[in-house]
């Protein structure tokens, strides 16, 4: 799964929706998008236990992306409007956002 974010990431300068990863990861139900939550915990846990930023927070709603407001989907967000296992504020959101974008992903070997 963070294989495919990375590839949508150097495919194009906007963040990638969650049916854009889900076609391009080949899992079900890619025509909503639908069914992420667990790939991206999965890959969320794996790169804060690394030090890595959270490829996660980078894949958002598509009417968030097209309204110039890209950010996870609001479900991913809890009733308090923090996002994920790390608490993030939307300005947190944002932030760890731009960390996945600066980040030097192609000097990581797992990747590849």
């Amino acid at each position: 799964m963070a294989r495919a974010i990375l590839k949508l990431l150097r495919n194009k300068d906007e963040c990638p929706t969650y049916k854009e990863l889900a076609v391009e990861a080949k899992v079900a139900n890619a025509t909503t998008g639908q069914g992420l939550k667990l790939y991206l915990d999965e890959v969320g846990e794996f790169c804060r236990s690394r030090g890595f930023p959270d490829l996660a927070v980078i894949v958002v709603s598509k009417s968030s992306r097209d309204t110039g407001n890209p950010l996870p989907s609001r479900n991913a967000f809890d009733d308090e409007g923090f996002y994920g296992h790390q608490k993030l504020s939307v300005e947190g959101v944002k932030a760890e956002q731009r960390r996945v974008r600066d980040y030097d992903w192609a000097s990581e070997v797992w990747i590849w």
